[in-house]
């Protein structure tokens, strides 16, 4: 791209930046526009901090109330469907096949230890 066709295409409109018209200006402004955006922002950080403690433990409390009203929904949604129901299935055979396996892995474990217990004596 050359140079004369860079000059006839504007840049970005959200930025209000544009070669063609007056583009210091334009500059001077979006910063003066930073500076506001800085001071608003110590003003809302001040005003957060004045409220105190108790709104934002508030807060806490109704986020994780409402997360948990978002999951229970999705859970219930998710068990009404097909395939909710036959993940729940295989998840419980899963379940259930490690816990089998955990218990005969122990059982065998302890009736190891046992006989070299007795064998030691």
């Amino acid at each position: 791209m050359s140079i004369n066709e860079f000059d006839k295409l504007p840049l970005s409109k959200s930025l209000g930046f544009s070669i063609r018209k007056n583009f210091g200006q334009i500059l001077k402004e979006s910063r003066l526009g930073h500076d506001y955006l800085e001071l608003y922002n110590e003003m809302m950080k001040s005003s957060q901090e004045s409220t105190g403690i108790e709104d934002d433990e508030t807060d806490i409390v109704s986020d994780l109330t409402r997360l948990k009203r978002i999951a229970d929904r999705r859970r219930y949604a998710r068990r009404q469907s097909s395939v909710g129901r036959r993940r729940a299935r295989s998840q419980a055979l899963r379940r259930e096949k490690l816990n089998s396996q955990s218990l005969r892995s122990h059982r065998e474990h302890s009736r190891h230890t046992s006989l070299e217990n007795k064998f030691m004596i």
